[in-house]
């Protein structure tokens, strides 16, 4: 008998397959995110073309147990969530790839209600001037 998968991993494939940040924030069950004013999204301003960027979000919103991270141009914005239930500091580090210039969207989680904060990385593609 096949493992049952579980509502988490229902969840996040369904995410995974979204093609858009809406669709990707619903199948997470993201609602109405409030302004993220007390979250910290570290991005770099400008990156080369298909290089990897360093993304670090930390929550300074007391009882933080849950970071999402996003890149609205990406064929499929869904990059990762995290569970921050019985970490110590709510922050989190990953690297991704941006195809073009894009927002990178930080969600976070605390007390049941949803924060978010964009930032926009802009992609410099090799051999043109601006």
């Amino acid at each position: 008998m096949g493992a049952i998968p579980s509502r988490a991993a229902d969840t996040q494939n369904k995410a995974a397959e979204a093609k858009d940040v809406a669709a990707a924030l619903l199948a997470l069950g993201v609602q109405n995110p409030g302004p993220g004013k007390r979250i910290l999204l570290d991005v770099p301003e400008i990156v080369d073309e298909k290089a990897k960027i360093s993304i670090k979000i930390k929550s300074a919103i007391p009882n933080t147990d849950w970071i999402a991270v996003l890149i609205d141009k990406n064929p499929h914005p869904f990059v990762d969530q995290f569970d921050l239930t019985n970490a110590k500091a709510a922050a989190i580090e990953i690297t991704a790839s941006l195809m073009q210039t894009s927002k990178v969207i930080a969600v976070v989680r605390a007390d049941g209600k949803y924060y978010r904060v964009d930032k926009e990385v802009k992609v410099a593609v090799a051999g043109t001037c601006e």
